[in-house]
């Protein structure tokens, strides 16, 4: 009798214990492209930065290595958040629940920095997340995200970067596309918006 084998996880929906393996594998950029984009911005280094979508902490460990000191994460998955909880080093000072389709459960004003990477697109986290990550911050702050081929040409999710650029209320400090997600041949941009 034949042992049939186990299919392997899917690329862009992996189990939480199979999450950084796949994602190596894979070769994701998007945490270290994300995080030298903030930095470059001029992002202080010790200012308090909200992570939407914080998963098992790679976007985390990613800015950690750059330098930035006082990360906190949003994560709607419990797996994620405790695989992210337990990493070396206590990347995030604290992770907490949050549905994406509810506020974050967080005071605009008490973050100086926002990050959404690997999150916005259909069927992860709506459009609704980038004014969400503004309204956090306040003028001069940053808000470092990526939109994967997957969102680039959803109207939901580049219009509201257009609307806020639009009325004023953003400007872009960077966008770059490139490589992103090379084993899924996925490309993305990283866009910073600065609140004006």
């Amino acid at each position: 009798m034949t042992k049939k084998r186990a299919d392997p996880p899917d690329i862009l929906h992996p189990p939480a214990a199979d999450y950084d393996r796949v994602m190596a594998e894979a070769g994701y950029e998007g945490p270290t492209r994300a995080a030298a984009a903030l930095a470059g911005a001029g992002a202080a280094h010790d200012a308090p930065l909200i992570e939407f979508g914080a998963g098992t902490g790679l976007v985390g460990v990613a800015l950690r290595s750059l330098g930035f000191t006082a990360i906190d994460g949003l994560e709607p998955d419990p797996d994620m958040r405790a695989i992210a909880r337990a990493r070396p080093g206590g990347i995030y000072r604290q992770l907490l629940a949050w549905d994406w389709q509810g506020d974050p459960p967080v005071e605009p004003g008490t973050y100086m920095n926002a990050a959404a990477v690997g999150v916005l697109a259909p069927g992860w986290a709506p459009a609704s997340v980038i004014d969400q990550g503004l309204r956090l911050i306040p003028p001069g702050g940053l808000f470092v995200f990526s939109i994967s081929d997957l969102a680039r040409n959803e109207i939901d999710y580049v219009g509201r970067i257009r609307e806020n650029v639009d009325c004023g209320f953003v400007e872009i400090a960077f966008r770059e596309y490139g490589r992103f997600l090379p084993g899924a041949d996925l490309k993305a941009d990283i866009y910073v918006l600065r609140r004006r």
